[in-house]
């Protein structure tokens, strides 16, 4: 009687109903159980994927029967509950640019090959606003060179090193459009590049490597003026 009921929905209905559950769980708890809702489903273009601590079983299903186009946010993490998990991503879709309605990615932890790979398409995805990546082992140049060319259009940004943001010295203008920055390693001596490059931003949170001594900041090595919150934690 409940699949019947759900079938009497509205399409617009469902949609509401699906902006508040995962991709994931759409496609793996609810295709295949009617024709109607096989139609609903192929045909939505907003889904939220979170691969983060997703049984194997789950991912291989939703890859399968999901369009890149139909995915506005992503999660992906090869942590230990999840290991390779990026390498079989790319199996699956073989370019990240081809996620062209992608407007937040997060990668918890990433292979260093899957990483080459996600690097050669980041530039691509034109309505990112949103980026995240926790852990990166290792600073290069081309992942250096990929996330700088998303700065201007980003709005919210979280790196596990300071390094990444501060690497070039090419920038042709300060990032504007910028309100959200999350640092995992920062120095007292990113925060005058920070300042240049994002003039405003409303929430700044850092993790301070430098324990020892508080040192006297200049006025141009101040946060910007925008801020309204700031989180500065010690190690």
């Amino acid at each position: 009687m409940s699949q019947i009921l759900f079938d009497q929905l509205p399409v617009e209905l469902v949609h509401s109903i699906f902006n508040y559950l995962l991709g994931n769980d759409i496609f793996y708890a609810l295709f295949n159980l009617s024709p109607y809702l096989d139609f609903i489903i192929v045909n939505y273009d907003r889904y939220c994927l979170n691969f983060n601590s997703c049984h194997k079983s789950q991912f291989d299903f939703v890859c399968c029967h999901i369009r890149p186009d139909q995915v506005v946010s992503l999660t992906l993490s090869d942590a230990n509950d999840t290991p390779d998990q990026s390498k079989l991503f790319f199996s699956y879709f073989k370019d990240i640019e081809h996620f062209v309605r992608l407007r937040s990615l997060r990668i918890l932890q990433i292979d260093t090959n899957s990483l080459k790979s996600l690097c050669i398409g980041l530039s691509q995805l034109k309505l990112l606003s949103s980026l995240e990546f926790t852990v990166v082992h290792s600073v290069s140049e081309q992942f250096n060179n990929a996330i700088v060319q998303l700065f201007p259009q980003l709005n919210r940004l979280v790196l596990y090193d300071a390094r990444h943001l501060t690497a070039t010295t090419t920038t042709p203008q300060p990032f504007s459009r910028l309100r959200h920055l999350t640092l995992g390693e920062c120095w007292f001596v990113h925060l005058q590049r920070i300042s240049h490059l994002a003039p405003n931003l409303t929430s700044l949170d850092i993790t301070v490597q430098e324990s020892t001594t508080w040192p006297v900041l200049s006025y141009d090595q101040m946060p910007p003026q925008s801020l309204v919150r700031l989180i500065i934690k010690m190690t």
